[in-house]
């Protein structure tokens, strides 16, 4: 049997918690710029978007929708990762010689090995509950808050729809400007 070595990797929270809702910022500009200029390239007046308000809106829509299944992912791998770090812990543990006192009575010694391996397990099994609920945790907020940008943004793009709407009840159902 091996000695455990005490030094597992921890986990690390502020890795965790530097994940934005956005992660580059850049990217998401680009992002609205691409689509309004393909509702400006495509120039159809049969099609949903009316209004460049409305563009910025279903751009930021998509984007959101996007974001918030990528984060249920990354979630769902981060708690495997941590699972499976934990198997590996338990499984070190298991196939290491306890560091407990060889004096007494063989059933002694082992009882005292058994008592240790079995400690050791459930203080592991504490540390990854207690990450496992900060990884949920901290997704479960930048999921909620890719909702709320998909409610405030789809709130907006009906609003512009029902303002176009008005605008263009003479007939007048024209598209791109």
């Amino acid at each position: 049997m091996t000695q455990i070595n005490q030094d597992y990797v921890e986990f690390n929270p502020e890795a965790l918690f530097s994940i934005q809702l956005i992660p580059d910022e850049r990217e998401y500009k680009e992002q609205m710029i691409d689509h309004h200029l393909a509702w400006l390239a495509e120039n159809d007046p049969t099609n949903r978007l009316k209004t460049p308000s409305m563009v910025k809106d279903d751009a930021e829509i998509q984007y959101f929708q996007n974001r918030n299944h990528e984060l249920k992912q990354e979630c769902e791998w981060k708690v495997h990762q941590r699972l499976f770090q934990h198997e590996r812990e338990v499984n070190k543990i298991q196939n290491t010689d306890p560091p407990v006192s060889e004096v007494g009575r063989e059933h002694e010694v082992e009882a005292r090995k058994k008592q240790w391996i079995e400690q050791e397990i459930v203080k592991r099994e504490e540390v990854c509950d207690r990450e496992v609920k900060l990884i949920l945790a901290r997704y479960n907020t930048l999921m909620r808050q890719c909702e709320e940008r998909i409610t405030q943004a789809t709130s907006r793009y009906q609003e512009a729809y029902h303002r176009w709407q008005q605008e263009n009840k003479g007939g007048n159902l024209g598209g791109a400007a």
